[in-house]
């Protein structure tokens, strides 16, 4: 029969991975509900220097590179991942919900480090017990899933927000709808933290004695040359944001907001078959994939100033981010032991969040530039993406059939 072979080919996802998702769909509906009303607030109602809102974003996702690594390597140390994923979604969800009561811009900026924070806390825990939740050829699969969830919350949040605020608003009273909003996301935000208590922790003997050290993690030569070929490619990994500023020009403003959406319908359709592309052809081999799309999407918005090739940039860019957010895990998670899910997966987190930054910093500086015709940023961005993926091709072998190499 047909419908076994169909079964082995695609087993069930674990009832954590089942409950991650849920749990990633809430948070981001709250989340996405408040972000694109949070510069509006920030600055129109809190009266916040415009300066404000990038350090404001710089600072927290340097925090949530830097938490992540630290909870993932406490996760491994007491062995686990529970408790530190538990925390880190109770504080993202109390910082959401004390926005309706803040009075002054460095409230907001305060509320949203501790929001960033939290995520920082609970992302490596998390996915390192979503990876000893799942059998080795369903990993993909399963990270697929949750960043499916994900982009799907961060596609209802802004819609379910736009709703609210046309039926809070009253003309003059724009600072009561935004808090009026703030403080229902706070709803599905602690749903998200009450179904954590049906997660089921597994430790199977990891925290034994484990001792944490940097030497220990890059004697891994894979993994070291891993983090180094991230690294040159994050460098030049900009924001989403200035693929929508070199296209406003070409479709108009009025478009913006579609091709923004054909990104986020594109990586949410893509997420769960690019974690099948990890699992079926290896994670290394998806990885080379992603930094193709992405030099390919640059190009076309980079050289090819028409509404088709701008609409084909953000589709493959949602394609890129649905794979970049999925096979990095899976390859990770293939190189070590379950005991060291959480410090590997943290330092990449840290390595991919804090060379954010600068990144993005760059990517401002090159954009008045011109190189070959266009803003030199996307030139510089091409550049460390093919390096990346030379590099990445050559000096990290692929462990797609190995099974926990570094016990």
């Amino acid at each position: 029969m047909h419908v076994p072979s169909g079964l082995k080919l695609f087993p069930p996802l674990s009832k954590n991975t089942k409950l991650f998702g849920a749990i990633s769909f809430l948070t981001d509906v709250s989340s996405e509900m408040i972000f694109p009303l949070l510069p509006f607030f920030l600055t129109g109602v809190l009266g916040a220097p415009v300066f404000v809102l990038g350090f404001m974003e710089s600072i927290g996702e340097f925090v949530a590179g830097v938490s992540r690594f630290i909870a993932g390597v406490y996760s491994d140390r007491i062995g686990k991942r529970k408790m530190p994923m538990l925390a880190g979604y109770l504080l993202s969800s109390l910082s959401k919900g004390a926005l309706f009561f803040a009075a002054i811009w460095q409230h907001v900026v305060a509320l949203r480090f501790l929001d960033r924070l939290g995520k920082g806390i609970r992302n490596a825990p998390r996915d390192s017990l979503l990876a000893q939740s799942e059998k080795k050829e369903n990993l993909g699969r399963a990270f697929g899933y949750l960043k499916m969830m994900d982009s799907s919350g961060a596609t209802i949040g802004p819609l379910l927000a736009s709703a609210l605020l046309i039926l809070f608003f009253t003309g003059d009273g724009i600072g009561a709808a935004y808090r009026n909003i703030f403080a229902i996301s706070f709803i599905p935000a602690i749903i998200a933290v009450a179904l954590i208590f049906f997660v089921k922790d597994k430790k199977d003997g990891i925290g034994d004695g484990y001792k944490f050290s940097f030497s220990a993690l890059l004697s891994i030569k894979n993994y070291k040359m891993f983090l180094v070929a991230i690294g040159i490619f994050t460098l030049g990994q900009f924001s989403v944001a200035f693929f929508l500023l070199k296209a406003n020009p070409i479709v108009g403003l009025i478009m913006i907001p579609i091709i923004y959406l054909a990104y986020n319908l594109f990586y949410t359709i893509f997420a769960v078959p690019a974690g099948y592309l990890s699992d079926k052809f290896g994670a290394k081999n998806a990885i080379l994939a992603s930094f193709a799309l992405f030099a390919m999407s640059i190009a076309l918005m980079a050289f090819y100033p028409f509404i088709w090739s701008a609409f084909l940039s953000l589709a493959i860019l949602g394609v890129f981010m649905a794979i970049i957010e999925t096979a990095p895990k899976v390859f990770i998670t293939r190189t070590f032991d379950e005991s060291k899910y959480g410090s590997a997966i943290g330092l990449y987190g840290a390595v991919a969040g804090i060379l954010a930054l600068p990144s993005n910093l760059i990517a401002g500086l090159l954009w008045e530039q011109s190189l070959f015709g266009t803003n030199a940023s996307f030139v510089f961005a091409i550049a460390t993406t093919l390096f990346a993926l030379v590099l990445l091709k050559f000096t990290v072998a692929d462990n797609h059939t190995v099974e926990n190499p570094h016990p």
